[in-house]
C-alpha cells in the first residue's frame, strides 16, 4: 500500500517534469500495487476465516468436546426427569388434598345434618312444655346454626335443650 501511493506521488511529480509516457506507466504500476495488496489482504482474511472455522469444527467434533457435550445432556436429562418427578408428586398431593378436603367436607355435613336431625327430635316432645317463644327460638337457632354450619352453635344448643327445667 505504502509502494501504491509512492508510485502515485512519483507519477504526480514526474507529470510536472513533463516526461510524457513514464507517469502513465507509474501510475498503472500504483493501481496495480493497490489492486495487488488489496487483493492479497482479502485473500490472507479469507484464508485465517478458513482456518478458524476449520479450528472450529476439529474442535467441536474433537473428544473432549464430545465427551463434554455428552455429560451436559446427560445432566439436562436428569435434570428433566427430577423436575418431572417432583411435579408429579406435587400433582399426586394436590389430588390427595383435593379429595380429602372435599371428603372431609362431606363428612362435617352428614354429621351436622345428624346432629341437627337429633336436635329436631329431643324438640318435638318438648313444644308442649316449652314457652313458645322458647321453642321458637330454639327451632331459629336449630336453623340458623345448620345454615350456617355451625357445629359448636348446634352442640350449644343441644346442651340448653337438655338442661332445661320447666321454671
Amino acid at each position: 500500500m505504502a509502494f501504491a501511493v509512492a508510485a502515485f506521488i512519483s507519477s504526480d511529480v514526474l507529470l510536472r517534469l513533463g516526461l510524457p509516457w513514464l507517469p502513465e506507466f507509474i501510475t498503472q504500476l500504483g493501481l496495480f500495487i493497490l489492486l495487488g495488496g488489496s487483493g492479497l489482504l482479502i485473500l490472507s482474511g479469507l484464508v485465517l476465516l478458513g482456518k478458524r472455522v476449520g479450528v472450529s469444527i476439529s474442535e467441536y467434533f474433537s473428544a473432549p468436546q464430545t465427551q463434554l457435550r455428552k455429560l451436559w445432556f446427560t445432566q439436562n436429562q436428569q435434570l428433566n426427569l427430577s423436575q418431572r418427578f417432583r411435579l408429579q408428586q406435587l400433582k399426586l398431593y394436590l389430588n390427595y388434598e383435593t379429595q380429602r378436603r372435599r371428603l372431609l367436607n362431606a363428612d362435617n355435613q352428614r354429621q351436622l345434618r345428624a346432629l341437627a336431625k337429633t336436635i329436631n327430635k329431643q324438640l318435638r316432645p318438648l313444644k308442649k312444655r316449652v314457652p313458645k317463644t322458647t321453642y321458637q327460638q330454639w327451632r331459629h337457632e336449630l336453623s340458623v346454626g345448620l345454615q350456617q354450619q355451625d357445629s359448636l352453635a348446634l352442640l350449644t344448643l343441644q346442651q340448653k335443650i337438655a338442661t332445661w327445667t320447666p321454671t
